[in-house]
């Protein structure tokens, strides 16, 4: 019998050749670098989609250089990582590996013997046998081989020559036939695993390990697919008992829900095979599908809660932390499947979650079988509208007396040579700022100059429909021309404030309880003064790009005062204030205890710029034109009012 004999010792070194022997292989046969690109692809994928949700949660941008710092500081902290865990992975020095030992090579097979073991292969696993420049590798398995140095090989041999000789023998050699094989040779690695186990672990106590986040030793997940079909059967049936109980009276059943439940039972397949098929070494997909079935029904619980429990604002967050748990529970059952930690496999599962969420949430995809009666609920709907619009329409059609009655009110002393008369306009009654700043302004004008029995404030509140008229375009017309009427259009000055959200395009927002309004424009306001005839006007809007106001309201008997340059945003506009940052430092903290309005301007502006720096906040530069005519008008009326 033809033998060849090699005497050698191997070191970490020869270790190492081997690792680059076996990743070049594993690349050469699985196209990794094609795999290396879809993983990358995925991961974008992914980076993209938290950063979509937190733009959406934070209300505001991510920082693109944020992102790619960030996605740096992953990758080389993964990178460092790896190389550390490759430095301290090698055989022991004198294990069954690296050491001394002798390979023999004939006709019955390949034999290795160590100090303290015997191994021996038949020729049926032979694979190949490749030669890097200091060593020969016989591989015997996708990624196991012998390690052969060519430094130990004998000296009448090159190590072409060896090679040639071990495929002489792998090709002269019988293989047994697999039937006739010896049954202990055909037993493999998971089947000794699942005959291991199964008598000692149950499937539900291996799912209550990974529920716990702790991986699990052997764990019992090969079940027969008449178990797999009866759980599946079990959940539907639960689902549709569920989905009946909770439906509202009189509901009716739809088959429609199939399609639903045909969506979510496509995800779990998907995602069992995704786990099963991107796990190194590969999964079972029957105990992958396992897994995923059994977190199921904790899965839709945790979601129902959720949606029904916890707050809007912190939905986003809850769900975060249960695809978290979600993703500790399938890592513990891949790890423990496997024996190693899946990454790859998880990233891409969790990805494919996420992207099945998005569209099912705005594809309207539900599993619902029972939904109420359409003509009942319509019918109920309509009720409600159709009694909201009643009210609604009887407090519109008292506007144009309430303004008028207000205005009748109004007492213009004949022994004045000038008098004052104030109207205020807060536009959006979805936030309680802006009424409170007209209110202010209505008593600090007042105080100043005199205008407390002439005084009318047209206000959009949520908390209030009943004090004051509404505001809005048609009701600012109608005020001023009641005014007008009262006023000595020659001598009389009025003081219109206005206060709201101000859009980019110069109009400022008007919205009422969802009731049809058009917003007010520089331009609206300015035809509705010409139109009314009053002459003397100071005109006070506190609003972002307010500044838009100035150029179609000024002239010469015309004070203009805005909150911002026509470019930019004011502050303070939040419904858990009392006034804006312009309402404080003008209204509040400068108008009473300055001689004058553009004196006042001047202290407001100055405090509101120290705010803006210190918040570090984009400054708001406040604007203001000053009519001669008008300036001089007013000297000495403020006195002469209080």
């Amino acid at each position: 019998m033809n033998t060849l004999e090699i005497t050698y010792s191997l070191t970490v070194a020869d270790w190492r050749a081997y690792q680059a022997a076996w990743a070049q292989r594993l690349q050469d046969r699985t196209r990794l670098s094609r795999r290396a690109i879809l993983s990358i692809v995925l991961l974008a994928l992914g980076l993209a989609c938290v950063l979509v949700l937190l733009a959406v949660q934070l209300q505001q941008p991510i920082p693109f250089l944020a992102v790619v710092v960030g996605a740096c500081a992953a990758v080389l902290g993964v990178m460092i990582n790896m190389r550390r865990l490759r430095k301290a992975s090698h055989p022991d020095e004198q294990g069954v590996i690296l050491g001394p030992g002798r390979l023999t090579f004939d006709d019955s097979g390949m034999r290795l013997e160590k100090m303290h073991s015997l191994i021996r292969h038949d020729w049926s696993v032979f694979q190949d046998i490749t030669q890097s420049p200091e060593h020969l590798f016989v591989w015997i398995d996708r990624m196991a081989g012998l390690i052969v140095p060519i430094r130990d090989l004998p000296t009448d041999l090159t190590a072409a020559q060896v090679m040639e000789q071990i495929r002489a023998f792998a090709s002269s050699a019988i293989v047994i036939p697999a039937m006739q094989a010896p049954p202990t040779n055909t037993v493999t690695a998971q089947s000794l695993s699942t005959s291991a186990s199964s008598g000692e672990h149950s499937f539900w106590k291996s799912i209550a390990g990974f529920l716990l986040l702790r991986p699990v030793t052997q764990p019992a997940l090969a079940l027969p697919d008449r178990a797999l079909c009866a759980l599946a059967l079990t959940y539907l049936a639960s689902w549709l008992l569920l989905d009946w109980l909770t439906a509202a009276p009189g509901s009716t059943f739809y088959i429609y829900g199939l399609l639903g439940i045909g969506w979510y039972a496509s995800l779990i397949l998907l995602v069992a095979a995704i786990w099963a098929r991107l796990s190194q070494p590969l999964a079972p997909f029957r105990s992958t599908l396992a897994v995923v079935l059994a977190f199921t029904p904790l899965a839709i619980a945790l979601a129902l809660l959720i949606l029904q429990y916890v707050p809007d604002a912190a939905i986003l967050g809850a769900l975060i932390l249960v695809a978290f748990y979600a993703s500790t529970y399938g890592h513990a059952a891949l790890r423990s499947l496997t024996a190693r930690h899946q990454p790859q496999a998880m990233f891409a599962g969790l990805l494919v979650l996420s992207l099945a969420a998005w569209f099912a949430q705005t594809q309207y995809v539900t599993p619902q079988f029972w939904y109420p009666d359409d003509d009942a609920e319509a019918s109920g709907e309509a009720a409600s509208s159709m009694e909201q619009w009643r009210q609604m329409e009887a407090l519109l059609f008292g506007q144009s007396g309430r303004i008028d009655a207000a205005v009748a009110a109004m007492e213009r002393p004949d022994d004045l040579a000038s008098a004052a008369f104030f109207l205020g306009f807060a536009g959006m009654g979805e936030q309680r700022v802006f009424a409170g700043e007209i209110a202010l302004a209505s008593e600090v004008i007042a105080e100043n100059y005199g205008t407390g029995s002439r005084s009318l404030q047209l206000i959009n509140d949520r908390r209030d429909l009943a004090s004051q008229p509404f505001a809005n375009t048609s009701a600012l017309r109608q005020a001023l021309t009641d005014i007008a009427r009262r006023m000595n259009l020659d001598q009389d000055v009025l003081f219109l404030a206005l206060s709201s959200h101000g859009s980019e395009d110069g109009q400022l927002s008007v919205s009422n309880l969802g009731m049809p309004v058009n917003n007010l424009s520089a331009q609206d306001l300015a035809e509705a003064l010409d139109d009314s005839g009053i002459r003397w006007r100071v005109i006070i809007v506190s609003a972002c790009y307010s500044g838009q106001f100035i150029e179609p309201l000024r002239n010469d008997t015309t004070i203009v005062i805005t909150a911002a340059a026509p470019d930019r945003t004011s502050f303070g506009c939040a419904d858990d204030r009392d006034l804006t940052y312009f309402g404080e430092a003008f209204y509040r903290d400068a108008l009473h205890s300055s001689v004058d309005l553009r004196t006042a301007f001047q202290r407001a502006k100055a405090e509101i710029a120290r705010r803006e720096e210190q918040e570090d906040i984009e400054a708001s530069h406040p604007q203001a034109h000053f009519g001669a005519a008008i300036e001089r008008h007013l000297r000495g009326m403020r006195t002469a009012n209080r």
